[in-house]
Protein backbone atom coordinates (compact mmCIF):
# COMPACT_ATOMS: atom_id res chain seq x y z
CA UNK A 1 0.00 0.00 0.00
CA UNK A 2 1.07 3.74 -0.88
CA UNK A 3 1.13 5.76 1.77
CA UNK A 4 -0.62 9.13 0.66
CA UNK A 5 1.23 12.13 1.99
CA UNK A 6 4.43 10.10 3.04
CA UNK A 7 6.92 12.25 4.84
CA UNK A 8 11.08 10.94 4.43
CA UNK A 9 13.32 11.80 6.14
CA UNK A 10 17.34 10.42 7.08
CA UNK A 11 18.53 9.44 10.65
CA UNK A 12 22.24 9.83 11.13
CA UNK A 13 23.83 8.31 14.37
CA UNK A 14 27.56 8.45 14.47
CA UNK A 15 30.84 8.69 17.10
CA UNK A 16 34.56 9.38 16.06
CA UNK A 17 33.59 8.83 12.07
CA UNK A 18 34.04 11.31 9.29
CA UNK A 19 31.38 11.02 6.97
CA UNK A 20 28.66 12.57 4.26
CA UNK A 21 24.99 10.85 3.79
CA UNK A 22 24.09 11.37 -0.03
CA UNK A 23 20.48 11.18 -1.72
CA UNK A 24 19.84 11.03 -4.98
CA UNK A 25 23.69 12.76 -5.32
CA UNK A 26 22.43 15.71 -2.88
CA UNK A 27 24.98 15.56 0.38
CA UNK A 28 22.34 15.70 2.77
CA UNK A 29 25.01 16.01 5.71
CA UNK A 30 28.70 15.97 5.95
CA UNK A 31 31.00 15.82 9.38
CA UNK A 32 34.45 15.97 10.14
CA UNK A 33 34.74 16.34 13.68
CA UNK A 34 34.23 13.14 15.29
CA UNK A 35 32.06 14.36 17.70
CA UNK A 36 28.90 12.34 18.47
CA UNK A 37 25.80 13.25 16.30
CA UNK A 38 22.33 12.14 16.78
CA UNK A 39 20.10 14.34 14.04
CA UNK A 40 16.87 13.21 11.67
CA UNK A 41 16.89 15.67 8.18
CA UNK A 42 14.10 15.72 5.91
CA UNK A 43 14.77 14.87 2.82
CA UNK A 44 11.23 15.08 0.57
CA UNK A 45 12.46 17.97 -1.17
CA UNK A 46 15.43 15.27 -3.00
CA UNK A 47 12.90 11.82 -3.10
CA UNK A 48 11.76 11.14 -6.73
CA UNK A 49 9.42 7.98 -7.71
CA UNK A 50 11.69 4.97 -8.87
CA UNK A 51 15.44 4.11 -7.88
CA UNK A 52 16.69 6.33 -5.07
CA UNK A 53 20.35 6.20 -4.32
CA UNK A 54 21.18 6.25 -0.13
CA UNK A 55 24.79 6.41 0.68
CA UNK A 56 27.48 7.00 3.45
CA UNK A 57 30.69 7.86 2.40
CA UNK A 58 33.39 7.19 4.96
CA UNK A 59 36.52 9.07 5.08
CA UNK A 60 39.94 8.09 6.48
CA UNK A 61 41.55 9.85 9.24
CA UNK A 62 45.13 9.58 8.20
CA UNK A 63 46.88 7.91 5.23
CA UNK A 64 47.16 4.75 7.50
CA UNK A 65 43.72 4.37 6.15
CA UNK A 66 42.08 4.07 9.62
CA UNK A 67 38.33 5.01 9.41
CA UNK A 68 37.51 5.73 13.05
CA UNK A 69 38.56 7.44 15.89
CA UNK A 70 38.41 4.83 18.65
CA UNK A 71 37.24 1.34 18.91
CA UNK A 72 34.09 2.50 20.14
CA UNK A 73 33.41 4.53 16.71
CA UNK A 74 30.59 3.88 14.65
CA UNK A 75 27.87 5.29 11.93
CA UNK A 76 24.02 4.72 11.38
CA UNK A 77 22.25 5.74 8.89
CA UNK A 78 18.44 4.88 8.17
CA UNK A 79 16.15 6.06 5.48
CA UNK A 80 12.83 6.94 7.28
CA UNK A 81 9.27 6.72 5.58
CA UNK A 82 7.25 8.16 8.35
CA UNK A 83 3.20 7.05 8.02
CA UNK A 84 2.09 9.77 10.05
CA UNK A 85 3.70 12.51 12.54
CA UNK A 86 4.85 10.00 14.66
CA UNK A 87 5.29 6.21 13.80
CA UNK A 88 7.64 5.67 11.05
CA UNK A 89 9.24 2.41 8.81
CA UNK A 90 12.95 2.21 7.58
CA UNK A 91 13.38 1.12 4.08
CA UNK A 92 17.34 1.36 4.33
CA UNK A 93 19.81 0.98 7.21
CA UNK A 94 22.79 1.38 7.10
CA UNK A 95 25.49 0.34 10.20
CA UNK A 96 29.34 0.43 10.19
CA UNK A 97 31.37 0.01 13.53
CA UNK A 98 34.89 -0.09 13.93
CA UNK A 99 34.02 -3.56 16.40
CA UNK A 100 32.70 -5.22 13.66
CA UNK A 101 35.55 -3.96 11.26
CA UNK A 102 37.90 -5.73 13.48
CA UNK A 103 35.37 -8.64 13.43
CA UNK A 104 35.31 -9.18 9.70
CA UNK A 105 31.88 -7.93 9.35
CA UNK A 106 32.11 -4.12 8.97
CA UNK A 107 28.13 -3.65 7.36
CA UNK A 108 25.37 -4.34 8.92
CA UNK A 109 22.08 -3.36 8.60
CA UNK A 110 19.30 -4.10 5.63
CA UNK A 111 21.86 -6.32 3.96
CA UNK A 112 19.58 -8.00 1.66
CA UNK A 113 17.48 -7.27 -1.62
CA UNK A 114 14.23 -7.25 -0.47
CA UNK A 115 10.35 -6.31 -1.91
CA UNK A 116 7.74 -5.77 0.49
CA UNK A 117 4.85 -3.41 1.33
CA UNK A 118 3.58 -1.46 4.08
CA UNK A 119 0.67 -2.48 6.30
CA UNK A 120 -0.83 -0.84 9.61
CA UNK A 121 2.42 1.03 9.96
CA UNK A 122 4.57 -1.92 9.11
CA UNK A 123 6.80 -3.51 6.41
CA UNK A 124 5.52 -6.60 5.30
CA UNK A 125 8.16 -8.68 3.22
CA UNK A 126 6.25 -9.55 0.06
CA UNK A 127 7.52 -10.08 -3.38
CA UNK A 128 4.36 -8.67 -5.23
CA UNK A 129 5.16 -5.67 -2.59
CA UNK A 130 4.94 -1.66 -3.61
CA UNK A 131 8.74 -1.04 -2.29
CA UNK A 132 11.86 -2.60 -3.04
CA UNK A 133 15.31 -2.17 -1.56
CA UNK A 134 18.72 -3.83 -3.30
CA UNK A 135 21.43 -5.79 -1.08
CA UNK A 136 23.83 -3.53 0.69
CA UNK A 137 27.34 -2.08 -2.00
CA UNK A 138 30.30 -2.08 0.53
CA UNK A 139 33.52 -0.68 -1.55
CA UNK A 140 36.57 0.08 -0.21
CA UNK A 141 39.24 2.05 -2.23
CA UNK A 142 42.40 0.64 -0.91
CA UNK A 143 44.17 3.83 -3.73
CA UNK A 144 42.17 5.97 -1.22
CA UNK A 145 43.60 5.43 1.94
CA UNK A 146 40.72 3.06 2.87
CA UNK A 147 38.04 5.35 1.70
CA UNK A 148 34.65 3.46 1.92
CA UNK A 149 31.44 3.63 0.06
CA UNK A 150 28.14 2.41 1.25
CA UNK A 151 25.07 1.98 -0.70
CA UNK A 152 21.61 1.05 -1.14
CA UNK A 153 18.88 1.83 -3.61
CA UNK A 154 15.20 1.96 -2.83
CA UNK A 155 12.44 1.65 -5.56
CA UNK A 156 9.19 3.21 -4.84
CA UNK A 157 6.42 5.59 -6.05
CA UNK A 158 6.26 8.64 -4.53
CA UNK A 159 3.12 11.48 -5.12
CA UNK A 160 5.83 14.06 -6.32
CA UNK A 161 6.62 15.00 -9.58
CA UNK A 162 10.06 14.56 -11.21
CA UNK A 163 11.72 17.57 -9.20
CA UNK A 164 13.51 19.89 -12.04
CA UNK A 165 17.21 19.57 -10.62
CA UNK A 166 16.85 15.44 -11.48
CA UNK A 167 16.96 16.23 -14.91
CA UNK A 168 19.19 19.27 -15.15
CA UNK A 169 22.32 20.07 -16.99
CA UNK A 170 25.86 18.87 -15.34
CA UNK A 171 27.62 20.88 -13.79
CA UNK A 172 31.02 21.31 -15.06
CA UNK A 173 34.06 20.25 -12.04
CA UNK A 174 35.63 23.61 -10.86
CA UNK A 175 38.92 21.73 -10.32
CA UNK A 176 39.07 21.74 -14.42
CA UNK A 177 39.98 25.66 -14.44
CA UNK A 178 43.33 26.87 -13.80
CA UNK A 179 42.79 30.08 -12.89
CA UNK A 180 40.21 32.08 -10.75
CA UNK A 181 39.52 34.38 -13.75
CA UNK A 182 38.67 31.29 -15.74
CA UNK A 183 36.49 29.74 -13.24
CA UNK A 184 34.24 32.85 -12.61
CA UNK A 185 33.59 33.53 -16.82
CA UNK A 186 33.04 29.47 -16.63
CA UNK A 187 31.02 28.47 -14.25
CA UNK A 188 30.29 31.30 -10.95
CA UNK A 189 30.15 33.90 -12.50
CA UNK A 190 26.40 33.72 -13.81
CA UNK A 191 24.92 32.39 -10.47
CA UNK A 192 26.38 35.30 -8.84
CA UNK A 193 24.62 37.80 -11.03
CA UNK A 194 21.86 36.30 -9.68
CA UNK A 195 22.89 36.43 -6.22
CA UNK A 196 23.91 40.18 -6.88
CA UNK A 197 20.78 40.86 -7.35
CA UNK A 198 19.27 39.45 -4.88
CA UNK A 199 21.78 41.47 -2.87
CA UNK A 200 20.44 44.69 -4.91
CA UNK A 201 16.62 44.08 -4.25
CA UNK A 202 17.67 43.26 -0.37
CA UNK A 203 19.43 46.57 -0.24
CA UNK A 204 16.67 48.34 -1.90
CA UNK A 205 13.84 46.73 0.42
CA UNK A 206 12.17 45.66 -2.87
CA UNK A 207 11.06 42.10 -2.04
CA UNK A 208 8.18 42.03 -4.28
CA UNK A 209 10.13 41.66 -7.53
CA UNK A 210 12.52 39.43 -5.36
CA UNK A 211 10.33 37.00 -5.16
CA UNK A 212 10.25 35.72 -8.89
CA UNK A 213 14.21 34.43 -8.81
CA UNK A 214 12.84 31.97 -6.20
CA UNK A 215 9.38 30.93 -7.94
CA UNK A 216 10.89 27.25 -8.71
CA UNK A 217 12.46 26.55 -5.33
CA UNK A 218 8.84 27.86 -3.35
CA UNK A 219 6.43 26.06 -6.09
CA UNK A 220 8.52 22.47 -5.34
CA UNK A 221 8.90 22.71 -1.67
CA UNK A 222 5.36 23.58 -1.30
CA UNK A 223 4.89 20.48 -2.96
CA UNK A 224 7.28 18.52 -1.43
CA UNK A 225 5.34 19.44 1.59
CA UNK A 226 1.68 19.41 0.97
CA UNK A 227 1.76 23.42 1.42
CA UNK A 228 -0.65 25.04 -0.48
CA UNK A 229 0.33 27.02 -3.27
CA UNK A 230 2.21 30.17 -2.27
CA UNK A 231 2.84 29.11 0.87
CA UNK A 232 7.02 29.16 0.69
CA UNK A 233 6.63 32.64 -1.08
CA UNK A 234 5.01 33.42 1.98
CA UNK A 235 7.89 32.28 4.27
CA UNK A 236 10.74 33.39 2.23
CA UNK A 237 9.06 37.19 2.81
CA UNK A 238 8.27 37.16 5.98
CA UNK A 239 12.08 36.27 7.01
CA UNK A 240 13.19 39.03 4.51
CA UNK A 241 11.02 41.58 5.99
CA UNK A 242 11.38 40.58 9.42
CA UNK A 243 15.51 40.96 8.84
CA UNK A 244 14.80 44.64 7.06
CA UNK A 245 12.57 45.44 10.03
CA UNK A 246 15.16 44.81 12.38
CA UNK A 247 17.37 48.33 13.39
CA UNK A 248 20.24 45.77 14.50
CA UNK A 249 20.20 43.42 11.56
CA UNK A 250 22.84 44.60 8.89
CA UNK A 251 23.01 43.33 5.59
CA UNK A 252 26.61 42.22 4.70
CA UNK A 253 28.40 42.92 1.46
CA UNK A 254 28.57 40.34 -0.96
CA UNK A 255 31.59 39.58 -2.46
CA UNK A 256 32.90 37.67 -5.47
CA UNK A 257 36.07 36.44 -3.87
CA UNK A 258 34.03 34.52 -1.38
CA UNK A 259 32.20 32.23 -3.99
CA UNK A 260 33.86 29.10 -4.16
CA UNK A 261 31.62 26.31 -5.86
CA UNK A 262 30.27 23.85 -3.86
CA UNK A 263 28.78 21.45 -5.93
CA UNK A 264 26.46 18.11 -5.07
CA UNK A 265 28.47 14.91 -5.33
CA UNK A 266 25.54 13.88 -8.22
CA UNK A 267 26.99 17.48 -9.50
CA UNK A 268 23.40 18.47 -10.42
CA UNK A 269 23.29 20.92 -7.17
CA UNK A 270 25.57 24.23 -6.37
CA UNK A 271 26.22 26.47 -3.95
CA UNK A 272 28.56 29.18 -3.77
CA UNK A 273 30.32 29.77 -0.68
CA UNK A 274 31.31 27.60 1.79
CA UNK A 275 28.83 28.95 3.92
CA UNK A 276 25.84 30.94 2.48
CA UNK A 277 26.83 34.51 0.61
CA UNK A 278 23.47 36.44 1.26
CA UNK A 279 23.26 37.03 5.06
CA UNK A 280 21.75 39.19 7.56
CA UNK A 281 24.19 39.55 10.52
CA UNK A 282 23.90 41.58 14.14
CA UNK A 283 27.84 41.17 15.19
CA UNK A 284 27.17 42.68 18.77
CA UNK A 285 25.24 40.16 19.49
CA UNK A 286 26.79 37.35 17.79
CA UNK A 287 23.46 36.89 15.71
CA UNK A 288 23.11 35.62 12.03
CA UNK A 289 20.51 34.63 9.08
CA UNK A 290 21.47 32.80 6.76
CA UNK A 291 19.97 32.50 3.35
CA UNK A 292 21.04 29.23 1.68
CA UNK A 293 21.07 29.53 -2.24
CA UNK A 294 20.93 26.30 -4.24
CA UNK A 295 21.56 26.65 -8.26
CA UNK A 296 20.69 24.07 -10.88
CA UNK A 297 21.68 24.53 -14.36
CA UNK A 298 19.65 24.19 -17.69
CA UNK A 299 21.56 25.02 -21.10
CA UNK A 300 22.90 28.76 -19.84
CA UNK A 301 20.56 29.25 -17.56
CA UNK A 302 20.81 29.16 -13.92
CA UNK A 303 17.61 28.75 -11.32
CA UNK A 304 17.46 28.97 -7.68
CA UNK A 305 16.03 25.27 -7.12
CA UNK A 306 16.25 24.84 -3.19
Amino acid sequence: MQIEKPFFKVFIKTLGIKYRVVVNGVAIKTDATLRPVKVEIPINQFVRSGDNSVELKLFPLSKKGNLASNEHAYAELEFRLYTDLNEHVVLSKIQFSELNLRNGDAVKGSTEAQQFFIKNKQLIIDKSGDYRRSALAYTVYKDQYNKTLITQTVTMQTPFAEWAFLSSDAIVDHRQFKTVEAMVEGLVGEPFKLLEKIHAALSKKDIDNLMPLFKERNEEMDKAYYYQPGTYESFLKEQFVNDLADEGMVLEDLELQYAKPVISPGRQLMELGSSPLIYFAKKEAALYNYYGIVFRQQGKDWIITR
